[in-house]
């Protein structure tokens, strides 16, 4: 799934400079800070933004200022480094890690109750390494430490899909099938629109649970 900007001189190239992968699903701690070296924790990342960016677009939701933070979430980029001639980025993801936006409880109202569960646990094993400065202490560094080290192998996000996918069918709505898929534009659009015609229709092509189980044996 390609990536876009919204700014004609500048292609997804030379955004990301020597990154790989797609920048919207780049960890924040890497759009931040470019020169980072690649490692578990930052694929572990990765998938959680592929699945919420599936779970928000193909879903019928009403989130407060949904394309704004969807935007600001998966495309924002501070103005260019000269010092490093390319792009930076994260805030977005920063904030969400911290629920500045998309909160707990949202989620629950979006969703089937197992996969808001696999969200908000996911996210959560993030929470301590996106920490604001002046929010950090002696224990919220050791909690830090914690959680990076649990992010050194997909054991316990793999234990957080197996449990809920385990939860009862009737957890799980009969009719959970998808809407068109929701266009992301710029919030300074002239206009937004919410819907297009393309997307999945059907029970059978895309499923919150189908599709969070397909993930999660990938």
């Amino acid at each position: 799934m390609s990536s876009k900007t919204f700014s004609d001189d500048n292609d997804e190239a030379t955004r990301k400079g020597l990154r790989a992968g797609t920048w919207r699903f780049i960890s924040g701690i890497c759009l931040q800070n470019p020169s980072r070296k690649h490692g578990i924790f930052d694929d572990l990342e990765s998938f959680h933004h592929v699945l919420i960016h599936h779970l928000l677009r193909y879903r019928s939701t009403k989130f407060r200022k949904f394309a704004y933070n969807l935007d600001m979430l998966f495309d924002s980029q501070a103005p260019p480094d000269t010092s490093i001639a390319t792009y930076t980025g994260g805030e977005g993801k920063s904030a969400y890690f911290r629920c500045d936006f998309y909160p707990d409880e949202d989620w629950r109202l979006a969703l089937a109750k197992p996969c808001a569960d696999i969200v908000n646990a996911y996210r959560s094993m993030f929470a301590y390494v996106y920490l604001p400065d002046n929010l950090r202490s002696p224990f919220h560094e050791k909690r830090e430490g914690d959680a990076i080290a649990a992010l050194q192998s997909g054991d316990n996000i793999l234990a957080i899909f197996n449990e809920h996918l385990n939860s009862p069918d009737s957890e799980w709505p009969a009719d959970d099938c998808s809407c068109s898929i929701r266009v992301l534009v710029p919030p300074w659009a002239d206009a937004i629109p919410t819907k297009c015609t393309v997307g999945y229709t059907s029970h059978e092509d895309f499923s919150s649970r189908g599709f969070v189980m397909s993930m999660a044996t990938e």
